[in-house]
């Protein structure tokens, strides 16, 4: 739900002579996303286990690319292989082929049923009669899932407002596989995308003119209301947002970052999670200001949005927080909310440092460190923060497996409402906290406090 996909690859472009978004170059370029254990037992399908032919034919005696020569080894296009979101789980394979597992209450897992499932199951074509491949990012909403195309079109299901690519008036609320998401009349679908977000109530769209779209309820945007296919993000003069080079979406409020390195919000604030000093609902854009509270913030390369806070990296390594922190997820010591940007800190009292990577859940947060550890803060109710506990953490604490050494070699993390999720450099899924409907994705109902391995077994 709060990962934005290509987040880090669009920063890492931004100081590309052409200003044009490259992500998808990007993921073409890195191709090879995470690798899951192989089994050569049928999938489930809806009436039996008959075998499903593949989307793409496999070339006989053609090897997969290695890790190192894939998205495995590059944390900035990794971060767009795996997305978590309230209580599903959604992976992104070296083939392009696309793996969820957990709560499907709204078909949101796209394998074609309502089951629940706590082992990893393969999304279905539109067809139902193949696989749905060539997709190059993920992104896992409240109870919809979006993933994108190397064409760069946008594909849902479950439970999120979209239209259909051919023009007529259509949502994906009953949708239990894949519908390209449309466009406003007079387009045939919407296109040239390069990143995408998606959150409880709404998905976002970067285009590759460094625009941005966005459909489902229009938090924050005039009028606030529910529309089925994409509007055009404006900033409050009525130009069109242009510049953008990574988009992220929480509960009810929006992100971009602008190639200027700035930060731009939209939607609802009653934390302070907009970060424009205040905590009045806007219904247009505003840029995050500084920590002082005079001047914007700036050196931003990646964004993270939670339920009601928004975090931000820094070129430096250093991560900046602000909105609600009933939990410590702003991870500044304290509990108290801010409507400005505030450092992270360990709990010695200095800055959290060395990060390459950021993720926001519902209530709490996450940080990758060039040197492949994971530390988290905040909410820790359901032990989402993987040092062993259930106790609320409001400054970073390093994440650890039940042996007590630290978990290593991470290149990838996301964070759902009560789970997270961490992908490694051989290409393992990682996961701990709740586990109600099977979105660790280790076969059982079992919720962990510590990260264990996500398996697929059948």
């Amino acid at each position: 739900m709060l990962l934005l996909a290509c987040m880090s690859c669009a920063a890492k472009k931004r100081s590309a002579a052409n200003d044009e978004l490259a992500c998808v170059e990007c993921a073409k370029s890195n191709a090879s996303p995470l690798e899951l254990a192989e089994d050569t037992t049928p999938p489930h399908s809806d009436g039996g286990s008959s075998a499903l032919k593949a989307e793409t034919p496999v070339q006989p005696g053609k090897k997969p690319p290695t890790p190192t020569q894939s998205c495995l080894s590059n944390t900035s296009c990794a971060m767009s292989l795996i997305s978590t979101s309230s209580s599903h789980t959604v992976a992104l394979k070296r083939d392009g082929t696309v793996w969820v597992w957990g709560d499907n209450f709204e078909g949101h897992l796209g394998d074609g049923t309502r089951k629940h499932r706590s082992l990893p199951v393969q999304v279905r074509a539109p067809s139902g009669k193949a696989y749905l491949t060539d997709i190059i990012a993920v992104a896992a909403g409240g109870i919809h899932t979006a993933v994108l195309k190397s064409d760069g079109t946008v594909w849902v299901w479950g439970n999120g407002k979209a239209r259909a690519a051919d023009g007529t008036a259509a949502d994906s609320t009953n949708s239990k596989r894949p519908m390209r998401v449309g466009a406003p009349p007079g387009e045939d679908h919407l296109s040239k995308v390069t990143a995408i977000a998606a959150a409880t109530l709404h998905t976002v769209a970067l285009k590759s003119d460094g625009t941005v779209w966005t459909w489902g309820y229009l938090f924050g945007l005039k009028p606030t209301v529910k529309t089925d296919y994409p509007w055009q993000v404006l900033l409050p003069s009525g130009a069109a947002l242009t510049d953008v080079m990574a988009v992220a979406a929480g509960g009810t409020h929006t992100a971009a970052l602008r190639s200027n390195d700035t930060v731009w919000t939209w939607g609802s604030n009653e934390h302070g999670q907009l970060g424009d000093g205040t905590t009045e609902y806007r219904n247009h854009l505003v840029q995050v200001v500084a920590p002082s509270g005079s001047g914007h913030l700036s050196g931003v390369v990646a964004l993270a949005v939670g339920e009601s806070h928004t975090v931000a990296l820094k070129s430096d390594g250093t991560v900046w927080a602000w909105g609600d922190n009933e939990h410590g997820q702003l991870g500044d010591g304290t509990k108290q909310q801010r409507s400005r940007p505030v450092q992270v800190l360990l709990p010695s009292g200095a800055a959290l440092t060395g990060v390459i990577a950021i993720a926001a859940g519902s209530a709490h947060t996450l940080a990758l460190k060039s040197d492949g550890t994971v530390w988290a803060w905040g909410d820790n109710e359901h032990g989402q923060l993987g040092d062993g506990t259930t106790k609320h953490k409001s400054c970073p604490e390093q994440v650890s497996l039940p042996s007590g050494v630290a978990l290593t070699n991470v290149i990838a993390v996301a964070a759902g409402y009560e789970h997270t999720v961490a992908l490694k450099s051989d290409g393992t899924v990682w996961a701990w906290g709740t586990n109600k409907k099977g979105q660790l994705g280790d076969g059982t109902r079992t919720s962990q406090r510590q990260p264990i391995r996500s398996s697929h077994t059948w």
